[in-house]
């Protein structure tokens, strides 16, 4: 791949980590494509990027926090973030070292959210319940 199509498929790659499942899906397809296309062409795939990222649709808000068990901060649990009233799957993540997470949700959700921090070693969750995502 050339140099100019990379930088287009890892705008691309931004693009989808800001996007939920469903939007993502398209844009990796999108993706795929633009990956066999010369330069001439990478400019349109960049706006295409540009719009989706822009969209209104597309608004994002976000639940975050710091995951600690008995009190210290802990990495690599998995956090979901679930739709209060369907009980969708909105979005996950992993904590970072320092126990921090953010997961994306987006302005077609639900307004309430609950959010649960499992650790997989114990089989154990915590769960938060009506988070406003911001």
């Amino acid at each position: 791949m050339a140099t100019s199509q990379s930088s287009v498929v890892k705008s691309f790659a931004e693009v989808i980590g800001a996007l939920g499942p469903a939007e993502s899906a398209v844009v990796k397809s999108f993706a795929e494509v633009i990956g066999g296309l010369g330069p001439s062409r990478s400019g349109v795939a960049k706006v295409f990027a540009e719009v989706i990222a822009d969209s209104n649709l597309l608004a994002s808000k976000y639940v975050s926090g710091v995951v600690t068990v008995q009190g210290v901060a802990t990495a690599g649990l998995t956090v979901r973030a679930y739709d209060q009233v369907t009980g969708a799957l909105l979005g996950s993540a992993t904590t970072a070292s320092d126990g921090s997470y953010r997961i994306m949700c987006y302005a077609n959700g639900s307004d309430q959210v609950f959010v649960a921090a499992f650790d997989p070693s114990t089989y154990q969750a915590m769960i938060f319940d009506q988070i406003q995502p911001g």
